[in-house]
């Protein structure tokens, strides 16, 4: 079912850009763009909000951590559709690094969805799942919270606001959402409609990482919950 939603979800976004893409007279890098860039910023709403909040809010998997990793795949491997083609010039048209860093931002930031969820369903479960529906309200509201505060944060305090136009701002990295829209930024100024460096695939990196520990604390709670759980099968 997941996999069916997804594909509508995704089908979607795309006939949305190219709604947009029809509005114009014709097909330029100045309409097709913001277009992609839209599509892309959708999708990461669905991977980082939708996708949390619909699995924390149904029953929990007996197999969390399982369920988890298998949630991810499904997710990342229809993406990749709209992604790649995203280096032809009649959609993004951004070269192979941009595509490479999406790629990378999209792939550990469902990591870090899917670690969220495992974690909120061992959590939610514990103690035969006593006062679930205030452990599921307490982590949906958690998953909200990681997605959005550190953007929230870099824009009401604009500490990302001197780095220079090639620069990466960490503030908008530590989003899924504002993530795509730092890495897609204009910097036509630089000879190149975007760019990335060194600094956004070590942040990406980083965000994977704290996916991967995040899937490896749930696999280990649920592990002593198991064991420790009185008249558990």
């Amino acid at each position: 079912m997941l996999a069916l939603l997804w594909m509508i979800y995704l089908m979607g976004i795309s006939a949305i850009m190219f709604t947009r893409l029809s509005a114009g007279l014709s097909v330029s890098p100045s309409i097709s763009r913001p277009a992609s860039r839209e599509m892309l910023v959708l999708a990461s709403v669905g991977i980082g909000i939708l996708y949390p909040l619909v699995r924390v809010s149904q029953r929990s998997a007996r197999r969390p951590i399982a369920s988890a990793l298998r949630d991810a795949l499904v997710l990342l491997v229809p993406l990749q559709a709209v992604l790649w083609p995203q280096l032809l010039i009649v959609l993004g048209g951004w070269n192979i690094d941009v595509v490479l860093a999406l790629v990378a931002h999209f792939a550990a930031w469902t990591l870090v969805a899917a670690g969220l969820v495992a974690t909120a369903q061992v959590v939610i479960e514990r103690d035969r799942g006593a006062h679930r529906s205030l452990r599921r309200a307490i982590a949906m509201f958690a998953i909200l919270a990681a997605m959005l505060i550190a953007p929230v944060l870099e824009l009401t305090t604009l500490r990302g606001a001197a780095a220079g136009i090639r620069d990466a701002n960490p503030g908008l990295m530590l989003s899924p959402i504002t993530g795509v829209m730092e890495i897609t930024r204009d910097r036509s100024a630089t000879g190149v409609a975007a760019s990335v460096g060194p600094l956004h695939f070590r942040l990406i990196a980083g965000i994977g990482c704290v996916g991967v520990a995040l899937i490896l604390l749930a696999s280990a709670w649920n592990g002593v919950t198991n064991r420790g759980g009185p008249g558990r099968r």
